[in-house]
């Protein structure tokens, strides 16, 4: 396998920063914005020595995990489980401190259902945003893209609470001025 290869992957796991993990003969792949139970068409963008990194082109299988994003911003990847549903974040969260005691030596250790919080929406109280001028002159107010100093758009942030959004229009508003 090589970058730009095209292959059908079924996704099995996912990881603690919302990438779904196949496996193609034998190799691991790890894929944005895929679920567990999910079937692609995924295109190798990055070909490392331990692993491969690759983009969906086409869903071809649905999992029953997935949901309709949460988050419509696409670009800036905050929002790592926005296709899966909550109550499988929760499981993969519990999952996830099971794993890390067991590397430790402690999978004796009994670890409870992740607690449900009640404000799955709009609980952020901080927020940095950078701001950028384009070379048309428009200026961009939200998050910097996954690994990278590309500034993509963070508007209506299901993260962040309403008035967020004010303040970052007024951003916007004041460098445009």
């Amino acid at each position: 396998m090589k970058k730009n290869d095209i292959i059908t992957l079924k996704i099995e796991d996912i990881t603690n920063l919302g990438f779904g993990v196949g496996k193609h003969e034998g190799a691991v792949v790890f894929v944005a914005s895929l679920v567990p139970g999910d079937v692609a068409e995924v295109k190798i963008i990055k070909a490392a020595s331990s692993y491969f990194v690759g983009k969906c082109e086409r869903l071809i299988t649905l999992s029953e995990k997935r949901v309709d994003p949460r988050c419509k911003n696409s670009k800036c990847h905050s929002c790592a489980y926005k296709v899966l549903s909550y109550e499988e974040e929760l499981k993969l969260k519990a999952d996830t401190i099971r794993a890390a005691f067991s590397k430790s030596g402690l999978s004796d250790i009994e670890v409870l259902p992740t607690v449900p919080s009640p404000k799955v929406t709009g609980y952020r109280n901080k927020a940095q945003y950078p701001v950028k001028s384009g070379k048309d002159g428009k200026i961009t107010v939200g998050f910097y893209a996954p690994k990278s100093h590309n500034v993509c758009e963070a508007a209506d942030c299901l993260m962040s609470p309403a008035i967020f959004q004010d303040i970052l229009e007024a951003l916007r508003a004041f460098f445009e001025k």
